[in-house]
């Protein structure tokens, strides 16, 4: 069973902090307020929370992501899996909210691991679509991990993503690099709209200033 606590992350990524981002701050308030309505921790994270967590091959990969001049929000995606796999529990964007006289429990505790994202037949698998949950009990994304790995070590072999940075991000760690592994594990993913029953996302694609990269 994954343990009762909600996890947010968020690294500083060139000189914005947290509080340039007004709308991450509320949220992550209201997570407070609803992980204390609930019987749930919550933790937020900090790239230096990462640091005693992190293994070998984890900071390994964040050099590369440094010295190669790769899209910073892949530390940021994998970081979550970091986090999830030693703690267990579930992650959260910063840019999504409770509707907080809503209870979680029978969405969260339903798989394991849990991957719940918002999205429909017309819209499958569009990366605009960031609402979404995440959550594991300790270790249950490792094997994710390492496929995130492998996929790093594949593609930055790949001369096309030397010019394609946003791409490769998306397709190391981000919605198409789980859709891939999962596609298989029909029992641990959920395509559905119903997480906006219980979730609002206040702004798509709020961390990334030049959307139409993503188009």
């Amino acid at each position: 069973m994954k343990p009762r606590i909600i996890h947010q992350i968020f690294f500083e990524v060139g000189d914005k902090k947290l509080e340039d981002y007004p709308l991450f701050v509320e949220n992550r308030d209201k997570w407070k307020v609803w992980c204390e309505r609930n019987n749930y921790e919550y933790m937020f994270h900090t790239l230096e929370d990462l640091e005693p967590i992190m293994k070998q091959e984890d900071k390994d990969l964040f050099k590369r992501v440094d010295d190669e001049n790769r899209f910073k929000f892949i530390k940021i995606d994998y970081g979550r899996l970091v986090i999830l796999s030693h703690y267990g529990g579930v992650y959260v964007d910063m840019d999504v909210a409770p509707k907080l006289d809503k209870e979680l429990d029978d969405l969260l505790m339903k798989y394991e691991p849990l991957v719940v994202i918002n999205t429909t037949e017309k819209t499958k698998w569009k990366p605009q679509l960031n609402n979404w949950l995440l959550g594991c009990k300790k270790g249950g994304f490792e094997d994710f991990q390492k496929y995130c790995r492998e996929q790093y070590e594949i593609k930055s072999k790949m001369p096309i993503y030397d010019k394609w940075k946003i791409r490769f991000f998306l397709q190391v760690c981000s919605i198409p690099t789980i859709r891939r592994f999962y596609d298989n594990k029909k029992d641990f993913i959920r395509m559905t709209e119903e997480i906006q029953d219980y979730t609002i996302n206040g702004n798509q694609l709020s961390w990334i200033n030049n959307k139409d990269e993503f188009k």
